[in-house]
């Protein structure tokens, strides 16, 4: 049987595509990000409610947003990497997700607003990620935050990110990572389609994703001279990192690499935790959140989170 939509994401993305404005496709960077910015501020996502947010400046060109939820007390502080290719995307687009995590998570979230390229090609990214899991690390008193399990996250490019500070954890002896939580994650410059047949049913198209790659990483992207410390796929040694939990849908570009990096962590002895879900695109459940699908995608990602802080 073939892959396709589950039904409920499909009629989901139909609808969002439906409200998107009309016109011509982009043809610089500027636009698409626009583009890009545009589809991820319709997404149709709730405001939980019982969250506060606080605005933070953590360094003169890196500022950051924390969400407290207000009826339980934290189990968790959760750095977060927003996607958007690393192109695109912002603390604003993601404003109501981050709500939505501290909410069901009952956790405190550090939404990031890094550096985005081609203004800021590789490492600005890699750097801000860093700074802040740093910063988050050092000032976990005033956040309200001293003792609990410090985790790093982050959806599509963010969680590409994700990875890519964990790594670079591990390797400087830098801050002690519970958990990496990746969704999603954009973690190979050289992503391939296997079948074509399955393009029409991605969010995040190769040709997008390959302009991406490009922007952030120059002419370099796909090629042998990549640095490694850019793209997760490409370190060779993956063994020593915090747990993992990784999800990605069957329907997503993304798949081959998530999977491949996920069988990679297990023979690393990482402790992994992995969901791949049917009939699920890139970004579906944020298109679609009122699916019975994307309500468990959110549930397990809560349930890991919660799990930290149990005894």
């Amino acid at each position: 049987m073939a892959r396709a939509l589950d039904p409920e994401i499909a009629a989901g993305i139909r609808l969002a595509m439906a409200g998107a404005a009309t016109g011509p496709a982009p043809t610089s960077i500027v636009d698409l990000r626009a583009a890009l910015d545009d589809a991820m501020d319709a997404y149709p996502v709730t405001d939980p409610g019982g969250v506060a947010r606080q605005d933070l400046q953590l360094a003169d060109e890196l500022s950051a947003r924390l969400y407290r939820p207000q009826h339980e007390a934290p189990g968790a502080l959760v750095v977060f990497l927003h996607g958007g290719g690393r192109i695109a995307g912002s603390i604003a687009t993601h404003d109501v997700i981050c709500a939505g995590l501290a909410a069901d998570a009952g956790a405190l979230v550090l939404s990031v607003g890094y550096r985005l390229a081609p203004e800021h090609p590789s490492p600005a990214a890699e750097d801000d990620a860093w700074t802040a899991l740093c910063w988050a690390d050092t000032h976990r008193d005033e956040l309200g935050a001293a003792g609990l399990p410090l985790v790093i996250a982050g959806d599509s490019a963010g969680g590409g990110l994700a990875a890519a500070a964990a790594l670079r954890a591990r390797d400087e002896q830098g801050p002690a990572l519970a958990l990496q939580l990746l969704l999603y994650p954009m973690l190979d410059d050289r992503t391939k389609v296997t079948d074509r047949r399955l393009v029409p049913l991605m969010t995040w198209t190769p040709a997008i994703n390959s302009l991406a790659w490009r922007s952030a990483l120059g002419p370099v992207s796909g090629t042998d001279d990549t640095s490694a410390s850019a793209v997760p796929a490409r370190v060779e040694d993956l063994t020593g990192l915090p747990p993992t939990y990784l999800e990605v849908g069957d329907c997503d570009l993304f798949l081959g690499e998530v999977l491949t990096y996920a069988t990679r962590l297990a023979g690393a002895s990482v402790p992994l935790e992995l969901h791949v879900h049917p009939g699920m695109p890139h970004a579906g459940e944020a298109m679609a959140p009122t699916a019975d699908l994307s309500v468990r995608v959110r549930a397990d990602r809560a349930a890991a989170l919660r799990a930290l802080s149990r005894p």
